[in-house]
């Protein structure tokens, strides 16, 4: 009997230790908690720069936010371009600053350069894992919620919504690892 319950024994251990290299939604879950941070932030560049000849259309999301209180912008020495600063009120979006000549020539002026953060973005769940067997990968199909600033609203053309993002994970003799993000972050994806 006590061959029989060892064998047993070491039937369940091979299982369970085989299963313990499975890459399961909750532990893909967990690595993309890890390693993004959820929920986070994302940036873009902001030159805050328009020629003065631009159309009320083009001037729009910067007029929305000057009503936010957000964004000021006058015309330049020259009265070809306008260049455009953010308010005290606008500054907790900005993440960094550097001067800059519009288009790079400073013979049009120093204009600011802003990295703002354009929305917000918190983990969802993950929706699917296509493991691919001979390569010893796994791609995760991710969801992610995403909520703008005004900035990333006006400037950027982001709206509140869901999206769907993938990511790698490669199998490596201790477990899986998250390699990367497949899809571009959200602030690329304007359309």
């Amino acid at each position: 009997m006590k061959p029989i319950s060892f064998l047993l024994a070491l039937v369940v251990f091979f299982l369970c230790s085989c299963s313990s290299k499975e890459l399961t939604r909750e532990k893909a879950k967990q690595a993309l908690l890890d390693k993004y941070h959820f929920p986070n932030h994302e940036e873009k560049e902001f030159q805050a720069f328009m020629g003065y000849d631009a159309t009320p259309k083009e001037r729009r999301p910067w007029d929305q936010l000057v009503q936010e209180g957000l964004l000021s912008y006058q015309t330049g020495e020259s009265g070809w371009y306008l260049f455009a600063s953010i308010t005290d009120k606008g500054m907790e979006y900005v993440t960094s600053q550097r001067k800059e000549g519009p288009f790079g020539n400073k013979a049009f002026g120093m204009t600011n350069v802003y990295k703002l953060r354009t929305c917000e973005v918190s983990f969802l769940n993950v929706t699917g894992i296509q493991q691919i067997p001979n390569e010893n990968k796994a791609e995760v199909v991710y969801s992610v919620q995403i909520s703008p600033t005004p900035f990333g609203k006006h400037l950027f053309k982001l709206s509140d919504g869901e999206l769907s993002r993938k990511a790698t994970f490669k199998k490596y003799d201790d477990g899986w690892r998250l390699e990367d993000q497949i899809s571009e972050p959200v602030s690329n994806n304007v359309r």
